[in-house]
């Protein structure tokens, strides 16, 4: 068999094996609309590039409505490199989706494009593809304001520019990073999710703390991180705490539980998967042997932290926690196991009440203790540090703005270049 033809036997079997859903987890399809795409452009000024699979969802869900904001001044499309994902997206979301399996075809729509400001949400390797074009100005999102390691990540030197809630993100890169100038590549935007209600949800009430509400038993919410890709991100106490934990809580008969596993629980290691099913079994037994109670397993693809009746939040070192403090409710967070875990020299244990997996079985007196006055203050001083300015509407017209600045910075760069390229070609 000569080399042209072994070439096109590798794609066909490559194609079919992409059609039939034969791929291992994780990995895009790069089934897109690439034969109705050659010759075409991207009619918007702002291209969020997400090049992952549905897994990964939750990281670009949480941005959907500030999205649509922005689109009211700048049209914001979405690209993918992957048709499950890009379908999925057009069922939940209102904004364009372009789904481009192919490198060649993303480069032809960009070159025939006036897209300004490429927007990102994860670190995904894949965001390589897009990077390499400098018309356009590169700016990280991520998804959430979270003391893990890949907030502190060396990658975000790939990018122009880094937005993140706080002076605490900026202050983290700041402090890990080598030869790393933070003040000019970073901006502080607050959290406009705060802002924006969820889809089909009003506009949420600011909770009031600790207060467990009339006639019912106060309710416990467990939402653990997943196990990480990498021994830096061993944030997860599905193994370490998790057993004990709910047992603690659901056998003191004081509390109603919901547990909250981390869509990719299992996702890298089997004993998560496995902890994580034992987990929902002990939920569901208990939810059996008492009718009347509230505990439940939370599997809904979408979590809106605001409006949610828990009174108290037990979870991972992760955005979760920073998102829940936000509320003023009390909170817990699991202090990892591993040695390997990243721990930075300023995190969100020093303002809230850390649980250690020794501790995990007497967790419920410790929740009770939290329930009953715990330390707001301490709370409220991380808030303002970690997620910025929390007034109403600040965060979103934070970002909005960030926005303008981005694409008249890009405008004005590309136009400096245009004229430099000019001037050495008389």
């Amino acid at each position: 068999m000569n080399v042209r033809l072994r070439g096109r036997v590798r794609r066909l079997g490559g194609r079919l094996i992409r059609r039939l859903g034969l791929l291992p987890e994780g990995d895009p399809d790069g089934l897109g609309d690439d034969e109705a795409l050659r010759g075409q452009s991207l009619p918007f000024t702002v291209m969020l590039y997400f090049p992952d699979t549905t897994t990964n969802l939750y990281q670009l869900r949480q941005w959907y409505g500030v999205l649509g904001r922005l689109d009211s001044r700048h049209r914001v499309g979405i690209v993918c490199l992957d048709s499950r994902s890009a379908a999925t997206i057009r069922a939940e979301c209102d904004l364009p989706v372009v789904c481009s399996g192919r490198i060649g075809t993303l480069e032809d729509l960009v070159s025939r494009s006036e897209v300004a400001l490429a927007l990102y949400v994860s670190h995904n390797i894949r965001n390589l593809h897009p990077l390499r074009f400098p018309t356009m100005l590169h700016a990280y999102l991520g998804h959430g304001e979270s003391d893990k390691a890949a907030s502190a990540s060396n990658q975000v030197k790939a990018y122009d520019v880094i937005l993140v809630p706080g002076a605490a993100g900026r202050d983290r890169l700041q402090r890990n990073l080598m030869c790393y100038d933070a003040a000019a590549h970073v901006r502080l935007v607050g959290r406009p999710q705060l802002d924006v209600p969820a889809a089909g949800q009003p506009a949420a009430s600011q909770p009031v703390a600790g207060q467990a509400g009339s006639g019912r038993r106060p309710m416990v919410r467990y939402a653990p991180t997943w196990e990480g890709g990498q021994p830096s991100m061993a944030y997860s106490s599905v193994v370490s705490h998790g057993e004990a934990l709910l047992r603690s809580l659901l056998e003191s008969g004081r509390y109603d539980v919901v547990y909250r596993p981390h869509p990719r629980t299992g996702a890298n290691r089997a004993e998560f998967a496995a902890a994580d099913q034992r987990l929902r079994a002990l939920v569901r037994q208990h939810r059996e042997r008492d009718p009347q109670a509230r505990h439940a397993v939370d599997l809904a693809p979408g979590w809106d932290f605001r409006t949610d009746e828990a009174d108290l939040l037990i979870c991972d070192i992760s955005a979760v926690a920073g998102d829940w403090m936000t509320t003023g409710k009390p909170i817990v967070v699991t202090i990892p196991e591993s040695p390997q875990a990243f721990l930075d020299a300023d995190t969100v244990l020093g303002a809230v009440a850390g649980l250690r997996a020794a501790a995990a079985g007497d967790v419920a007196g410790l929740v009770a203790g939290e329930l009953a006055g715990g330390d707001p203050a301490r709370r409220a001083a991380w808030v303002e540090h970690a997620m910025g300015d929390t007034t109403p509407g600040a965060a979103l017209a934070r970002f909005l703005d960030v926005c303008d600045e981005l694409i008249e910075l890009r405008d004005r760069e590309l136009a400096a270049r245009t004229t430099r390229l000019a001037g050495t070609r008389q």
